[in-house]
């Protein structure tokens, strides 16, 4: 039996990956780990009580001590957190209102001078020799994040006990929340510059204020997942900084990490990466020999699942099984619209002795242009196939700006001469359906057009989409409007605005389609 009492009964659920190991007695070594990490291991565990209880400062800080250890230079940003001699779980009071309490706390911390040399409490060490400094302190239970940017200075003495050799240059004060979100931050500057003080930190007046744009929060137990949720960004954003200097060409730039917070807030979503952070933070200051497991509690436990739901609707998991029937379905047109007045085609023949050469052509001669007729049973080889109006493709784009063909010299059509520009009014096309036509037989149709108008002419491989210059901005058309038109065949005429070889069809009106230490240091508590 386990020489520990078990905390509640609880069934861990069975894998492979995790052997048995029940009949063994746990070595007074692994007691004493637990006891170690029991306040560490506290910081996950409040956050699975309910997903309204606020945050604790020991989940917050535990979850970003995590994240900055993801950083390639950790020596960047300092995250200080300062511990009361009380409890392990509590923080010293540095920022409460109560004076009693604060005056106590900042004793605790202030510096000594002996001759000249200044001590100052081990806290200020990494505030003093880092860049950077993230820091969410908690006011009146309302989490309000400060990120500081501090350099050195000239080692200045201002009195006997007022000694500076380090400067705030650039500071931000997040406070997202509305209700006396001014109160707090002129309380907090005046009280942030009194602790720095302690470390012989000037916080200026003069110094440069970022303002970090956050929306408004409506609930203040959101506080701290928030401030979770803006220091995580920030510590993201200083990861994209280190990149840069690292890069040949050494940007210095750090305006981008005062930019604003884009992103809408999901409460749920930060407690459980809190959550995950607690509890990796947890396992690598145990040097590995904890591990997360996977358990259902006994309704003894106190446990409420009903308190953790989102309100929030999820969408399924796109996982699929290939023995359910299939229930997708979707319409395909077998032949293009003619319900529409102008659903006329009028196609030219693409075998013009006059115009083109039967080698042109002779790529067209391919299976892939069958009929989907069902009485053409032929096997004959493409010469004859050619000879079918059936099998001409042609390639149509949807845009207004389609010429109409020009009319016969001296035969009746419409009020515009074949010596008349086309008003764009009146250019058009029709989309309609492919009946096997392939990628690279289109590409050979338009590369004839090319050939045959010298207009450029385009195919988006990746979107199937074909741009073709007819004397205006190119326009591009899906692959499905491309067609095989009805066999209704007119005289060759000539066509400045397009190969005289394609056929082209009338319009038909479509509608728009919508659119985070190296090494672990080890703090003086």
């Amino acid at each position: 039996m386990p020489s520990g009492v078990p905390t509640c009964a609880a069934r861990v659920i069975r894998n492979n990956f995790l052997e048995y190991g029940w009949g063994a007695t746990l070595p007074s070594e692994t007691n004493k780990l637990v006891r170690s990490i029991s306040g560490e291991a506290s910081a996950m565990y409040r956050m699975q009580t309910s997903r309204s209880r606020p945050v604790d400062s020991i989940s917050l800080i535990s979850a970003l001590f995590w994240e900055h250890r993801q950083l390639d230079q950790q020596g960047i940003v300092s995250t200080p957190r300062i511990l009361a001699k009380i409890s392990p779980n509590d923080d010293l009071e540095l920022f409460c209102r109560e004076k009693e309490y604060s005056k106590e706390a900042i004793g605790k911390i202030r510096k000594t001078v002996d001759g000249g040399m200044i001590s100052m409490h081990p806290v200020f060490g990494p505030i003093r020799h880092r860049e950077f400094t993230l820091w969410p302190i908690a006011i009146d239970d309302i989490f309000v994040t400060i990120i500081l940017r501090i350099e050195s200075r000239p080692a200045t003495l201002l009195a006997p006990k007022k000694f500076f050799d380090k400067t705030v240059t650039e500071y931000a004060i997040i406070d997202p929340f509305a209700k006396g979100r001014a109160q707090r931050r002129e309380f907090l500057k005046r009280r942030l510059a009194r602790v720095l003080a302690e470390g012989c930190i000037e916080f200026p007046a003069e110094a440069t204020v970022k303002d970090i744009v956050v929306s408004d929060i409506k609930e203040s137990w959101t506080a701290g997942h928030v401030a979770y949720a803006i220091s995580r960004e920030f510590l993201r954003r200083l990861k994209v900084l280190i990149h840069r200097r690292q890069s040949p060409e050494k940007n210095q730039c750090t305006d981008f990490l005062w930019s604003e917070f884009e992103e809408d807030y999901n409460v749920d979503a930060y407690r459980e990466s809190i959550m995950a952070g607690c509890a990796h933070h947890t396992i690598e200051n145990s040097g590995y020999l904890v591990r997360m497991a996977l358990e259902v509690p006994s309704p003894k436990s106190g446990h409420n699942p009903e308190t953790l739901v989102s309100p929030v609707y999820f969408m399924p998991d796109e996982l699929y099984k290939t023995s359910v029937p299939f229930t997708e379905v979707t319409m395909v047109p077998v032949e293009p619209r003619s319900e529409e007045k102008e659903d006329i085609t009028v196609c030219q023949d693409i075998k013009d002795e006059s115009e083109s050469k039967d080698s042109d052509y002779s790529d067209y001669s391919d299976d892939s242009y069958e009929s989907d007729d069902d009485n053409d049973d032929d096997d004959d080889d493409g010469d004859d196939d050619y000879d079918n109006p059936k099998y001409w493709a042609s390639a149509v784009i949807h845009t207004p700006l389609m010429p109409q063909p020009a009319q016969q010299e001296g035969a009746p059509g419409p009020e515009h001469s074949n010596n008349d520009e086309v008003p764009r009014s009146e250019r058009n096309s029709i989309p309609g359906p492919i009946p096997g036509l392939r990628d690279q037989d289109i590409a050979q149709i338009l590369s004839d057009a090319d050939a045959d108008t010298g207009n450029p002419i385009q195919i988006d491989v990746t979107t199937q989409a074909v741009a073709w210059d007819i004397g205006s901005p190119k326009q591009a058309i899906p692959v499905s409007m491309l067609y095989v038109p009805e066999p209704q065949v007119l005289p060759p005429t000539p066509n400045e605005h397009m190969p005289p070889s394609l056929p082209v069809k009338r319009p038909v009106e479509v509608e728009d389609e919508e659119e985070w230490p190296a090494k672990k240091v080890k703090m003086d508590n």
